[in-house]
């Protein structure tokens, strides 16, 4: 924090390793490594080590080091925790240096449960896919506090501390629907309720309505598409649902990680070393790489690899999607800026190229199944200009000028979408959604369970038989849910609110 009203955060990074340096450290991973870490390697020119930079080896090993000895120190300590017949949690939130809940050591510290305070669908999805503990907690917010941890008034003079955690609560929701956390808190001072009544009361009724998700996910699955999309960054399965604390606004990476938190789909997180080891997982159907140049969400210098591009594009040549939102594989190297543009149709002119005449592109004028459900002109917050078409192979959907914001393309058996941002909208996780599924060639798959209305969500649970429907907005909504064999279910929904449909059976 900072003590300059217009610069109240000076550093926002739960994820950096910086504090974690001492003398003493870097001795003992000389001992281990067989090298000496240099001042060079944490400040990296001034950037130092941020998330959002592509880790280098010598910062990975850094990595590694420490969560060795934070999983054996800390698994010493909750023993101290069990011999006193007491649970051991641990506070996802504010920094997880050496901890790494989603890394291979985890199950190593032998905690009992794990809580983050939440605002959004993404962490919700984070400490729901924890594994290895018995209790998964929310904190909701705004936090118990005269002032938000975000700064708003909250429950001082002015403040609407109910509307606050609507507005929280419908993001956080949609990802419930998908998986499921054990339950829920508020963290502060509780004499700060006694004054709003309609807190208490909203509250008492979130709660409820938290229990009936949770109660739905015992013994039963939402249904989900049989497609898998794999999230693609430098990170990989270190940073699953994660990128650097709280919602980072005009993040390409961060908004496209909270739209799929809702989707009823498959979700994966891949680094280019996975595919380095491994290769392309083979139950992968779309892979979504999102972010700007340099940047670990992106992947940097990852895409000057050969064997990252053989990759990719064998997998899309074999019949696999593949999503770029903002500077997908974006590096100055070679030719191609963005080194995927062969697959994509795609590339950008940063003033390298100028001298060389673009391909004048045609709008599409017959209706796209990217598109249906689009309710007004797309609107992705920040957007990536002055990029071009290669050639007539590339379909552009939508342009801002003579800057293609969405396109598809065919390549070989497989599919390309292109689009030049993205915000976190219910028409954007609509048309994210559908360009999932054309991606992966799986548009007769779409539509089951959907809502007709991009406002609204919904889950159905089949052993239950149970459909969850839930408004998203602070209006009222009406819509129409589509069910397998072709009926629908007709649903009105108050504002933030969420209704059951039961069947007879299971369908």
């Amino acid at each position: 924090w900072g003590d300059h009203p217009k610069r109240r955060f000076v550093v926002n990074d739960w994820g950096s390793y910086e504090f974690t340096v001492s003398p003493l450290a870097i001795r003992k991973f000389e001992q281990k490594f067989g090298y000496c870490m240099k001042s060079e390697d944490f400040v990296n020119a001034g950037l130092y080590n941020n998330s959002y930079k592509v880790p280098s080896p010598q910062y990975r090993d850094w990595i590694d080091f420490i969560n060795e000895f934070v999983t054996a120190f800390g698994h010493r300590c909750v023993d101290l925790i069990h011999a006193r017949g007491k649970k051991a949690f641990v506070f996802y939130n504010d920094h997880w240096i050496g901890l790494e809940p989603w890394g291979d050591r985890f199950k190593d510290i032998g905690l009992d449960g794990i809580i983050d305070g939440v605002f959004s669908g993404f962490e919700t999805r984070k400490v729901a896919g924890t594994k290895d503990v018995k209790v998964r907690e929310l904190r909701l917010h705004p936090y118990l506090f005269p002032t938000g941890v975000n700064g708003a008034p909250s429950f001082l003079e002015g403040g609407n501390p109910t509307l606050e955690c609507k507005t929280y609560w419908i993001d956080i929701r949609r990802a419930l629907l998908r998986e499921p956390v054990d339950r829920i808190g508020f963290g502060g001072y509780l004499h700060l309720v006694c004054n709003h009544p309609d807190f208490v009361d909203y509250i008492q009724r979130l709660a409820q309505e938290f229990r009936m998700l949770r109660s739905l996910h015992d013994g039963d699955l939402p249904y989900t598409a049989d497609l898998k999309v794999a999230i693609l960054t430098a990170w990989g399965q270190l940073r699953a649902w994660g990128c650097c604390g709280h919602f980072n606004r005009g993040n390409y990476y961060n908004e496209v990680m909270e739209s799929v938190s809702g989707l009823p789909v498959h979700v994966s997180f891949i680094s280019f070393e996975d595919i380095l080891q491994g290769g392309i997982p083979a139950d992968t159907s779309v892979i979504i790489n999102a972010g700007t140049v340099d940047d670990a969400w992106s992947g940097g210098e990852c895409w000057a690899n050969p064997r990252i591009i053989e990759a990719i594009s064998e997998f899309v040549n074999g019949g696999g999607g593949f999503i770029g939102v903002g500077e997908p594989s974006a590096l100055r190297h070679g030719s191609q800026y963005f080194q995927l543009a062969h697959l994509l149709g795609v590339d950008r002119e940063i003033g390298l190229t100028r001298a060389f005449n673009r391909f004048q592109f045609d709008i599409a004028v017959k209706p796209h199944f990217v598109l249906r459900d689009l309710q007004s002109e797309p609107d992705f917050g920040v957007e990536v200009g002055n990029t071009y078409v290669l050639d007539e192979e590339t379909q552009v959907l939508k342009a801002r000028g003579r800057s293609p914001i969405i396109t598809t393309r065919d390549f070989g058996r497989g599919r390309t979408v292109y689009l030049s941002g993205h915000k976190y909208t219910p028409d954007n996780v609509r048309l994210l959604h559908r360009a999932i599924f054309f991606a992966a060639r799986a548009e007769e798959q779409f539509g089951a369970w959907l809502p007709t209305n991009p406002n609204t969500e919904a889950a159905y649970y089949p052993r239950h038989g149970k459909l969850v429907i839930s408004n998203s907005t602070p209006d009222p909504q009406a819509t129409e849910v589509m069910v397998p064999g072709g009926a629908s279910v007709h649903v009105e929904l108050e504002a933030y609110g969420s209704e059951i449909v039961e069947f007879n059976r299971a369908v």
